[in-house]
């Protein structure tokens, strides 16, 4: 069959087929037109032998499925179809090159560059287990590398050519999979292929971005496959001793012959390869959610924060804690099959979390326990770290009893680190059926023993709280379990996406479980903020929230998730500070309780009150980078500059791969006066400002540095970078490409992409999805498109609002924007009367932003800037 001939003649109404791209085992790939669409595409028609063994319904009944996912890590599917007995699925034209071309072409890439490759491919992978498909053909040449990111093509299309049989796999060698990265279970035909098949194959691929070969070769695909199926391991540390040990031993287990002695699930698999990576030497493992912590909460943290950090680690006073225990409860060693893993996760989180409800005891936070990786002997140098004085451990036993019943057994075991004596708890009532019930009787039973260990009284509240029984549903605990466990890691879209889907997981399977309903309003609360301000998901984030209240108002949860409705939905600052004060003198030592509170009182302008909050929640969870990064940003409102840089400082030595110190810190140069130094900084900046654009284009709190100090290598950068390559959001994005082109004196530009960013505005105004600089935004979007009587009406209404009493933080810099904007609008007086209410409301008001501001140039020598210079 002339292949070509066939696709150009039957396609001919919907494709103009160009030619051959190229060939692989089991299918050509040519490059077309989309007639229809208008766009470069890639149809890839399976050879006709491979069309002919599958079978037309099977493979779109299976392509039909693959077309559903839509991640960024994941190539999407346009079309499929059949024709004369060819099949064929139809997909972007893709510029760029494979993983494996680019492996040929460029052997010594980075260890940074391979871990991104690495993880990119396992998000892909992430979402596609999640939606139920296994790729089963993951290879070097089925990931694209494309603008610099990692995306995975043919998901499941090696699924539906199992029927083809052995005799292709000896022909092709790709019929069910490439045999270079084939799973032995894959490679026999004799057991269900899951998950854990692609944790292989990617294990392969790692090992070879690693060692610059794959683990196992030979001349024919039987030859392959016989050393998968019984050669033993290879040592990547034997090819590669420079690599942390942690590596090798992740790259060994995720090669392990047996199914379940590997990583049970990708994300299990990225877990054990997280680390920050500098110079090999200094490379620093981390757990899973401590470098999604780091990476993913830049966006939101920069947003909160003017650009200030605190070392992380030092110890703090934790409200009421000076005279009272601070404990750890590391995680709990797992003994029991892979697939039961999460219930260890989840029994030592919320045994932390029960014994926290007792009031009288400090518990550091899990995110922070959950950073220990060293063996058990050596918790007192991470206790240490942690400012603790006591530590409990332990293990989670899973397994079966005499009847047949799914048994559960913790055995905790408590110490104090100063006297390096453990203390003794109860023997009895720490093992349970894998049932709800007997799961919290066991948990409350701990937190017991615990507090009689410490020789803490339990309060009435904390009885009521310990006797909480959220559900009865076994299933219904075990999505809640995971659901906590993808919460946990902050402000990484895709884990915040599964943890809302397990929690509705949870509450659809048990309709009364108000602990569950309370997280999701929760996560759904996250989500709106960071990621999607939409109404349809303010009304899913109300709907979790009016169930929890309909099922137990007085739930601790329920009122933190109330709180936060109340101050991010409603920006009511005033009714949230209401629900949380009750609740502080209750749980006086909740970590999400004390981060809302000082979020609150930072919006009120209670900037001493915010830091020492944001201080009492960072001792709660001494490794987090969050906790402390906001105590910073009170210390900026404060004026307190050196001290913040000092912090800067530090952070940047504790993660050199993190851009928010480094980021942070020209800014913090300018604000201390220290222009040309903040300037020669940025200079330097410039060799990496595609790294840093993105960061200083979606925060506005950075605006005062665009006119001032942003050298010209960076403007260079901006008038290059795209939408797309910038990730940020839209409307920040074209104003901030406006200004550039104002600042060149290009009009035309100048006015269309404001214009651009007027449109995004305006739609965010329609949507009701509005925040403190929304009307500032919009009357700068308005000077930028010339619209000069529109741009003043909107500043006038920003000046009537008196936004910094809407919110004292980031009014502030919306406020010190709003008198740029009468500065450009040519009104000097409006502009001083802004000036003024900054500085008659207490609120900082450093002399370099003045002098440094080219909008502000005019104004200098008159007498009103002399007085807020405090010149003579």
């Amino acid at each position: 069959m002339d292949v070509l001939k066939t696709l150009t003649t039957a396609l001919s109404d919907r494709f103009e087929v160009h030619g051959l791209l190229g060939e692989g085992g089991m299918a050509f790939v040519y490059e077309a037109t989309d007639l229809r669409h208008g766009r470069r595409v890639a149809i890839k028609a399976l050879k006709p032998e491979i069309s002919s063994s599958m079978g037309a319904e099977r493979f779109l009944r299976e392509i039909t499925i693959v077309a559903r996912l839509s991640h960024p890590n994941v190539m999407p599917l346009h079309d499929s179809g059949e024709v004369d007995g060819l099949l064929y699925y139809v997909m972007p034209l893709v510029t760029g090159e494979t993983l494996q071309e680019r492996m040929r072409r460029d052997p010594a890439l980075s260890l940074n560059e391979r871990i991104r490759i690495f993880r990119e491919v396992a998000q892909a992978l992430s979402y596609a287990h999640g939606h139920g498909v296994v790729h089963r053909d993951l290879k070097p040449a089925n990931i694209m590398l494309s603008g610099g990111v990692a995306v995975v093509t043919d998901f499941g299309i090696a699924r539906v050519s199992e029927d083809v049989g052995a005799q292709q796999l000896t022909q092709t060698g790709l019929a069910i999979g490439t045999p270079t990265y084939m799973s032995p279970e894959q490679a026999m035909g004799d057991a269900p292929i899951d998950a854990r098949s692609d944790v292989y194959s990617l294990g392969c691929i790692l090992y070879e971005m690693l060692a610059g070969r794959p683990p196992y070769e030979g001349k024919t695909a039987l030859a392959l496959i016989s050393q998968h199926t019984g050669a033993p391991v290879p040592d990547l540390a034997k090819v590669r001793p420079d690599l942390p040990p942690e590596l090798s031993f992740a790259v060994a287990r995720a090669l392990a012959k047996a199914p379940d002695a590997r990583f049970a699930s990708i994300e299990a698999f990225v877990g054990a390869v997280s680390f920050e990576t500098g110079e090999l030497g200094a490379t620093k493992q981390r757990t899973r959610r401590f470098i999604w912590r780091y990476v993913a909460g830049a966006a939101v943290l920069i947003a909160a924060a003017s650009g200030v950090w605190w070392r992380s680690g030092a110890p703090g006073r934790v409200v009421g804690t000076d005279a009272i225990p601070r404990l750890v409860v590391l995680p709990f060693a797992h003994v029991g099959p892979e697939d039961t893993r999460y219930l260890t996760d989840g029994v030592s989180d919320e045994v932390s979390n029960r014994i926290a409800q007792i009031g009288g005891i400090a518990v550091v936070s899990r995110a922070s326990a959950q950073q220990f990786n060293g063996e058990r002997d050596a918790y007192k140098e991470f206790a240490a770290k942690l400012n603790v004085t006591y530590v409990l451990m332990g293990s989670v036993h899973t397994d079966r009893g005499p009847t047949g019943a799914a048994l559960i057994k913790v055995t905790p075991r408590l110490f104090n680190v100063e006297t390096e004596a453990e203390i003794p708890l109860d023997t009895e009532g720490f093992e349970a059926e894998l049932q709800p019930g007997g799961i919290f009787e066991m948990q409350a039973k701990i937190a017991r023993s615990v507090a009689r260990g410490l020789t803490v009284a339990l309060s009435p509240e904390a009885i009521e709280a310990l006797a909480l029984r959220p559900t009865t549903d076994l299933q219904a605990y075990s999505y809640y379990l995971r659901g906590i466990a993808h919460a946990a890691q902050f402000l990484v879209r895709e884990e915040q996406v599964k943890a809302i889907e397990m929690f509705e997981n949870a509450v659809r399977i048990d309709p009364t479980f108000a602990l569950a309903f309370a997280r999701l309003a929760q996560v759904q609360a996250l989500f709106w903020v960071v990621f999607d301000r939409t109404p349809d998901r303010q009304r899913r984030w109300k709907a979790a929230l009016d169930r929890a209240m309909d099922l137990a108002p007085e739930l601790t949860q329920t009122r933190v998730a109330l709180g936060q409705w109340h101050f991010y939905a409603q920006n009511d600052a005033d009714a949230a500070m209401s629900e949380i004060a009750e609740l502080r003198r209750q749980q006086p030592n909740d970590t999400e309780l004390l981060w809302l509170l000082a979020r609150v009182q930072r919006t009120q302008g209670d900037f001493e009150g915010a830091l020492k909050s944001f201080d009492d929640v960072a001792a709660l969870d001494p490794r987090s980078s969050i906790f402390p990064f906001e105590s910073a940003t009170a210390l900026t409102m404060l004026g307190r500059f050196d001290s913040a840089l000092e912090r800067v400082d530090q952070a940047a030595l504790l993660s050199p791969e993190w851009l928010p110190p480094k980021s942070s810190r020209p800014r913090l140069l300018l604000l201390l006066g220290r222009v040309a130094d903040a300037r020669a900084l940025m200079e330097r900046m410039t060799a990496e400002r595609d790294v840093f654009l993105p960061q200083y284009i979606n925060e506005p709190l950075y605006r005062d540095l665009w006119d001032s100090i942003i050298p010209e290598g960076f403007q260079a950068g901006l008038a290059r970078i795209s939408l797309a390559a910038a990730r940020s959001d839209s409307a920040d994005y074209y104003q901030v490409k406006g200004r550039l082109y104002a600042r060149r004196n290009n009009t035309a530009l100048q006015r269309a992409y404001s214009d651009s960013a007027l449109r995004v505005l305006m739609g965010r105004r329609q949507s009701g999805a509005l925040g403190v600089f929304t009307f500032v935004e919009l009357g700068n979007a308005h000077w930028g498109a010339g619209h000069l009587p529109d741009a003043r009406a909107y500043a006038d209404s920003a000046w009537d609002q008196n936004i910094m009493k809407q919110d004292a933080f980031r009014g502030w810099f919306a406020t010190l924007e709003l008198a740029r904007l009468y500065a450009r609008l040519g009104d000097n007086g409006k502009a001083f009367d802004v000036l003024e209410r900054i500085k008659l409301a207490g609120q900082i008001l450093p002399a370099v932003l003045l002098e440094t501001e080219p909008a502000f140039a005019g104004m200098m020598d008159q007498p009103r800037m002399r007085a807020l210079l405090g010149a003579p």
